[in-house]
C-alpha cells in the first residue's frame, strides 16, 4: 500500500538507530520490513553499488522500485524495475513482470501493461488478481474515452507540495473541512523515515461565503501526536471525531487502531482507542473508519485474520449496553478481493464508498460505489469512472451532496504527492430555441406567446422578441427551463393566427443538446393560397398530366397539413376568370371544389372538416379584374393574369373539431 493508507500493514515502528555498518544491505532489508522505505532506498542504493553479485543486484533494484512506488514516485519505480528485468530477475521472481505491468497501468500505458500481465499469467496462472488486470486494461482506454460529466479540480488553496489527503467535513453546513497531511508544522518534530518527511496530522480549514478556504490550522494534541494520524470522519451531529492512528513505539510492532475524540463547543477530549484487534494482536492493523448517521454500525479497513487476502473492509456494530464495538465481520467476497479494500464512506443513505486495487480499474486505487441492500449488506460495487477515477491512486471521497464532493488522488497534474480535489457533476446543458413565423409569408411573428409545459406538470409562458425568436434556456443561476428525463409539449399562438404546437423528449438524454423548433402560424379565417391545382378545360377534374402537371401532388401538402392538426375544419375555395357567365363560373368553380374534397375525403379525412365552396369569378386576386386585365397590352400577359385568377385555395374556419 501507498503511504496514505496510514501504514495499514504489519510493520516495526521501533526507531531503530542501524550503526554505521558496512553491510549496508541488511540495513536496507531492516527499513524495508519496516515499511521504513524513504531510508530503505539510501541503503538498498549503497548496497547495489558495492556488491558484484548480480542476482543480488537484481534483487536491490527492484526492491529501490518497490520502495519509489510506495512514495508514488512511479517513474522512478519504472527505471529500477527495468534494471533489474535487464539482470533477468523475472528468472526468479516473476512478480518483476506484475509489478512491471502496474506501473505501466499508473502510465496510462494499457497495451504494454496488458502484454506484461499476459506474460506474468503465464507462469503464475493461479495468481487472483492477474484476470482482472488483464481485463482492466482491454476496457481502460474506452472507460477514458467515454468519461462522466464530472468536473475535476484540484483545491490548489489546500495543496502543497507534500502529502493531504482524506478530506472530510467538520461542520454540518460543510463549510469546514478536515484534512490529513505531512505538512511542516505537524505536532511531531522528528522525520518519518517512512516516507522522508514530517509524520501525518489531522489539520482543519473553514471555506468563506465565496468559497475560499483559509489557512489550514493544526488540530490540538487532544488528536495530534507525534505519531501518524489521518483519515478523519466526524460523526452527523459533528461532535464526535473518529480517526487512524498509527503509534510510534520503540522496538515494537504496533499496527495501526481507530481512535475517537469528542468535542465540547471548541475543546477536544484526549483521544481514546476504540478496541477491535483480537487479544494478542497489536501488530494487525485497523484504520479508515466509516460511521452511519445512527453512529452504530463501523466500516473499516483491516488485515485482521479470515480476510480475503490484503487489506479488507469490516464491520462492527455498537452494543448500546456495553458501550463497546463488536466483533468485526468481513464484508464478504462481493465487496473484498485478493488485492486491497480501503478508505470506506458511507453516504446519508448508507451507499458505500471505496477504494480497491482488486476490482477492475484505471489503475493504482479507483473509487467504487456500492449499492446497500439490507442489513448493513451490499451490491456488487460500481467503478466510479473517468474522470473520478484516473491511472494513478483515487480514494478517501467525501459527498457535500449526490452531484458534488472532494476526493485524494496523486494523478499527474497535482501539485504536491497526494493532493485534495474537488468535482461536480456537470448537468446536461438542454436548451429549445424557437422561432414563429406567418406560414404565408415567411415572415417572423413577433409577441407570439408560446407555452412549455413538461410531464413534471411546470409550465412556463414566455413572449417572442421582435424577430418571432426566444430561447428556452436558463432560468436562474439554480434552474433550466428544460431537464434530462421528461417529455415536453410547446404550444405556440398569436392573435388571428390558428394554434401551432409540437413535442419532445430528453429521457434517456445524456448529453447536452439544443433543439431547433419552427413555429409556422397560418392565419385564422384568411384564403391561403395551394400549390398550382389544375383542371381540364371546362372541366372539374384533377388535372394530372405525365412529368408536366400533377393537381393530386399539390393537395398532398393540404392533407399533411389537416393530419398534423387534427381539429382544423378548413373551406376549400375554387375561383375560375372572369371570361364565361356569372351562373357559369359559379356551377364550375363549385364542381372543383367538391372534387377537391372528394380527393382528400378518399385519403381519410373526414368529410365534416371540409367546406367546399366555389366562389366563381367574383374574388379575383387584388388588380386582377376584368377591366384591369382587358387593358393589358399583350395576349400573354392578359392569359397570365386569367390563369393567376384560376386559383385554388384554402380558409382555416376553426379548430374545434372533435371526432
Amino acid at each position: 500500500m501507498k503511504i496514505k493508507t496510514i501504514c495499514l500493514g504489519a510493520m516495526l515502528f521501533g526507531t531503530f538507530t542501524i550503526n554505521a555498518q558496512k553491510n549496508h544491505y541488511e540495513s536496507g532489508e531492516l527499513a524495508y520490513t519496516n515499511e521504513k522505505f524513504f531510508t530503505a532506498i539510501a541503503s538498498y542504493k549503497k548496497a547495489e553499488v558495492s556488491t558484484k553479485k548480480i542476482d543480488l543486484k537484481a534483487e536491490i533494484n527492484f526492491k529501490i522500485a518497490l520502495c519509489y512506488a510506495e512514495l508514488l514516485d512511479i517513474e522512478q519505480a519504472e527505471i529500477y524495475l527495468n534494471r533489474a528485468s535487464g539482470l533477468k530477475y523475472d528468472k526468479t521472481n516473476p512478480e518483476l513482470i506484475f509489478q512491471m505491468g502496474d506501473v505501466l497501468m499508473q502510465q496510462g500505458n494499457y497495451k504494454g501493461a496488458k502484454l506484461l500481465f499476459e506474460k506474468y499469467q503465464d507462469k503464475q496462472p493461479n495468481d487472483p488478481l492477474i484476470a482482472t488486470r488483464i481485463a482492466s486494461c482491454e476496457d481502460a482506454q474506452t472507460i477514458i474515452d467515454t468519461p462522466t460529466k464530472h468536473l475535476v479540480q484540484a483545491e490548489i488553496q489546500l495543496n502543497d507540495t507534500y502529502y493531504e489527503y482524506t478530506p472530510s467535513f467538520g461542520d454540518k453546513r460543510m463549510n469546514e473541512l478536515l484534512f490529513a497531511s505531512t505538512r511542516p508544522g505537524t505536532e511531531g518534530q522528528r522525520i518519518d523515515e517512512r516516507t522522508g518527511q514530517s509524520f501525518s496530522d489531522i489539520w482543519t480549514t473553514t471555506r468563506d461565503a465565496k468559497g475560499k478556504w483559509g489557512e489550514p490550522q493544526l488540530l490540538p494534541p487532544a488528536i495530534n501526536t507525534e505519531h501518524n494520524e489521518g483519515t478523519p470522519i466526524m460523526n452527523k451531529k459533528k461532535d464526535v471525531l473518529y480517526f487512524t492512528r498509527c503509534n510510534v513505539i520503540a522496538k515494537k510492532n504496533i499496527g495501526c487502531d481507530i481512535y475517537y475524540s469528542e468535542k465540547n463547543g471548541s475543546r477536544w477530549s484526549n483521544a481514546e482507542l476504540i478496541k477491535l484487534k483480537p487479544e494478542g494482536a497489536d501488530s494487525l492493523s485497523i484504520g479508515h473508519p466509516a460511521l452511519n448517521d445512527r453512529e452504530n454500525v463501523l466500516i473499516f479497513s483491516s488485515d485482521l485474520p479470515g480476510g480475503m487476502g490484503g487489506k479488507d473492509l469490516w464491520k462492527s456494530d455498537y452494543d448500546k449496553k456495553t458501550k463497546t464495538w463488536g466483533t468485526p465481520e468481513n464484508l464478504g467476497p462481493e465487496i473484498n478481493t485478493a488485492g486491497d479494500e480501503v478508505f470506506p464512506y458511507l453516504d446519508k443513505g448508507n451507499q458505500l464508498y471505496f477504494s480497491s486495487n482488486g476490482h477492475k480499474g484505471l489503475g493504482g486505487l479507483d473509487l467504487f460505489k456500492a449499492n446497500i441492500k439490507d442489513n448493513y449488506t451490499w451490491e456488487s460495487p460500481q467503478n466510479l469512472h473517468y474522470p473520478l477515477n484516473s491511472e494513478r491512486d483515487d480514494f478517501g471521497i467525501v459527498l457535500e451532496n449526490e452531484n458534488r464532493g472532494f476526493l485524494s488522488s496523486n494523478r499527474n497534474n497535482g501539485k504536491g504527492l497526494d493532493d485534495i480535489y474537488s468535482f461536480n457533476l456537470i448537468p446536461s446543458i438542454i436548451k429549445i430555441d424557437c422561432i414563429v413565423k406567418d406560414a404565408t409569408t415567411n415572415k417572423p411573428i413577433p409577441n407570439a406567446t408560446i407555452t412549455l409545459a413538461n410531464s413534471n406538470n411546470e409550465t412556463y409562458e414566455i413572449i417572442t422578441d421582435a424577430e418571432g425568436l426566444f430561447t428556452f434556456d436558463q432560468i436562474n443561476d439554480q434552474k433550466r427551463y428544460v431537464a434530462s428525463g421528461l417529455n415536453y409539449s410547446l404550444k405556440v399562438t398569436a392573435p388571428e393566427y390558428v394554434y401551432a404546437s409540437s413535442k419532445l423528449s430528453t429521457i434517456g438524454l445524456n448529453e447536452s443538446k439544443k433543439f431547433i423548433e419552427e413555429f409556422m402560424l397560418y392565419p385564422i379565417d384568411k384564403p391561403i393560397d395551394l400549390p398550382e391545382v389544375r383542371y381540364d378545360y371546362n372541366d372539374t377534374l384533377l388535372q394530372i398530366i405525365a412529368n408536366k402537371v400533377n393537381s393530386e401532388d399539390s393537395l398532398n401538402s393540404l392533407y399533411e397539413k389537416m393530419i398534423k392538426n387534427p381539429d382544423w375544419i378548413v373551406e376549400l375555395q375554387a375561383h375560375t376568370d372572369c371570361r364565361g357567365s356569372e351562373a357559369y363560373n359559379l356551377n364550375l368553380s363549385q364542381g372543383r371544389a367538391n372534387s377537391c374534397v372528394a380527393y382528400l375525403v378518399n385519403k381519410g379525412i373526414a368529410k365534416e372538416r371540409l367546406v367546399p365552396v366555389g366562389y366563381g369569378e367574383n374574388v379575383p386576386i387584388k388588380d386582377l379584374t376584368c377591366e384591369t386585365i382587358n387593358k393589358m397590352a399583350t395576349k400573354e400577359e392578359q392569359e397570365k393574369a386569367h390563369q393567376r385568377n384560376r386559383r385554388t385555395q384554402f380558409k382555416i374556419l376553426s379548430t374545434d373539431y372533435h371526432d
